[in-house]
């Protein structure tokens, strides 16, 4: 079975990493800069959804087109 913070990006607890506020924003303002300038299509048909841990991810690869 996978540790308590197997599924948690930048860890956790005490020693949760230093840069993780830092990296969010960057993450925040890079995805909303690729939504406001690109669109995104899926390849295939809709995929459904699989619990990983605490996160929900696709079942298969959830192959995207940037234009």
């Amino acid at each position: 079975a996978p540790g308590t913070y197997t599924w948690i990006p930048f860890g956790g607890g005490t020693r949760r990493c230093i840069g993780a506020s830092f990296a969010q924003l960057e993450m925040k303002v890079v995805l909303r800069e690729l939504l406001r300038r690109r669109s995104f299509h899926a390849t295939g048909a809709a995929e459904g959804v699989t619990r990983r841990g605490i996160t929900d991810t696709p079942q298969r690869d959830a192959e995207v087109i940037l234009s």
